[in-house]
């Protein structure tokens, strides 16, 4: 019977108080943000499940009286009595098991005058003891409020009117039996026994209040898990779909680059050949620079496909790293010198300081040149004529290996770095400058970093300039090269 008044219980919730738990949670949480029937069906359910326990302890109660009462062949009211309480528990039961086919006020009223017609009978046992010359008139009396008011706290809080039903009737015997009564009972027997159901009244109404806000505090914590859990879903679905996008558009850009060079290698090689004037020479001498400008454009839009197919690997997960020991020294000073008339020609001082002992990395060297390829090219193009860039690369105690470019540059604002290390990101200087690039040098540089499990940073100053570092973990760390002199200064430009 549990089972079944369980099944139907569930099916209940699933079908009508889904909404009135998600409206608990959108518009509050006191017992005003229930609608229509939703608690009530909760309580009533509850009530309803309860019912085969308390019948039986109903039964516990009544068959002893009944088996006493057999010694005592005057007694014609217990019977009476038993027979109303039998009726009225069976169809209690009966009910439980099928109160989802009513509505619920047809339910909750069928259900209390169930708890009315058992508190008739039990009105009417309690008026006679079954064995009075075992058990006294005024014992018998005082033992069933007490009795069936235990019984119904327990399992009749789903209702608040259940305990009244049941009460209210025996109360009702018990001032008849004060004010007219004129048996064996004492009369201060039978007002104790009025103020012992008077307080179970009391404590059925307060069970009851509590039963009802903690079923309120339950539907809002359901309501609650149900709504972060469709939250999570909506994330985990958003997530989902960014990174398919992402992928989608790393795999758009690395086939777009692939299929941008072939025709533009043709566009090189074509302008280099009428730039020379290969096939002979121009009668207007205008086009031998159109020749020009279109191999520079060319050569620029390489270099911008480059990069792009490069970030799109990285961000796509499929740039491979060829490793094999190298020099990070030797790295730098190859592409120092490779920058060396750049600088020359912008007025800068390029100084590099350099630890000739560090010991060899393992490493990908083409990542380690385009590094810091990558930093130099943007030192050189934010430092106004006059300044200066200084190169260090060296060692930390712990083993690490590092890069440093340092720029006396206008600075980068601090709210601007997250920017430029955005794909395509460029910060305002480079905006209002009008310099060449398409933002996608330090993301590089980071990305590779990353890849070698190493870690990058900037600190810049407004006014004063812009300090960039690679660090290569020492993991990375294979050899140890001879041993020179610690530190040694070089002017590779001025």
């Amino acid at each position: 019977m549990i089972n079944v008044a369980h099944t139907s219980w569930n099916r209940w919730k699933l079908s009508q108080n889904l909404a009135q738990f998600l409206n608990v949670a959108i518009k509050g949480s006191a017992p005003q943000a229930w609608t229509g029937h939703g608690l009530e069906g909760e309580l009533l359910a509850y009530f309803a499940q309860s019912r085969p326990k308390a019948i039986l302890l109903h039964l516990v109660i009544l068959l002893p009286i009944l088996a006493l009462n057999l010694l005592n062949p005057d007694g014609v009211a217990i019977p009476t009595g038993a027979f109303l309480i039998g009726l009225s528990l069976f169809a209690s039961l009966f009910l439980s098991e099928r109160w989802t086919r009513y509505s619920l006020t047809t339910s909750q009223s069928i259900f209390l005058l169930c708890e009315g017609a058992a508190g008739l009978g039990w009105a009417l046992v309690a008026g006679q003891s079954p064995a009075p010359q075992t058990i006294p008139d005024f014992a018998f009396f005082l033992f069933i409020p007490v009795a069936l008011g235990g019984t119904t706290l327990a399992f009749s809080a789903g209702i608040e009117l259940a305990t009244p039903a049941l009460l209210l009737p025996i109360l009702g015997m018990e001032c008849f039996e004060l004010l007219f009564g004129h048996g064996p009972i004492p009369p201060q027997s039978i007002a104790l026994t009025l103020l012992l159901t008077g307080f179970f009244l009391y404590l059925g109404y307060r069970v009851a209040d509590t039963t009802r806000e903690q079923f309120v505090t339950r539907a809002e914590k359901d309501a609650l898990i149900a709504d972060l859990e469709q939250a999570k879903a909506h994330s985990d679905e958003a997530r989902r779909r960014a990174e398919e996008l992402n992928l989608a558009k790393s795999r758009f850009l690395a086939t777009m680059s692939h299929e941008l060079r072939t025709p533009l290698n043709a566009i090189l090689g074509f302008s280099e050949v009428m730039e020379s004037e290969l096939l002979g020479r121009h009668r207007v001498k205008a086009y031998r620079h159109y020749a020009h400008d279109i191999h520079e454009s060319g050569q620029m839009l390489l270099a911008l496909i480059d990069e792009v197919l490069d970030l799109s690997r990285i961000e796509a997960g499929r740039y491979e790293l060829i490793e094999a020991p190298c020099s990070l020294a030797d790295t730098v000073s190859e592409c120092a010198n490779l920058l060396q008339l750049r600088a020359h020609s912008r007025n800068l001082a390029m100084m590099m300081t350099i630890d000739p002992a560090m010991p060899d990395i393992l490493a990908d060297q083409r990542g380690l040149r385009q590094i810091t390829l990558n930093l130099l090219s943007n030192a050189i193009k934010f430092t106004p004529p006059g300044g200066e860039v200084m190169i260090r690369v060296g060692s930390l105690p712990q083993g690490e290996q590092f890069i440093q470019v340092t720029d006396t540059g206008p600075g980068i604002p601090s709210h601007e770095i997250p920017i430029i290390l955005e794909s395509f990101g460029r910060g305002s200087l480079a905006v209002k400058a009008a310099e060449q690039g398409s933002g996608l040098g330090l993301p590089i540089v980071r990305g590779l970093v990353t890849m070698h499990g190493g870690e990058f940073s900037i600190e810049s100053r407004e006014g004063i300039g812009t300090s960039v570092t690679v660090t290569l973990p020492p993991s990375r760390v294979i050899a140890k090269s001879s041993t020179r002199e610690r530190h040694h200064h070089t002017r590779v430009a001025a």
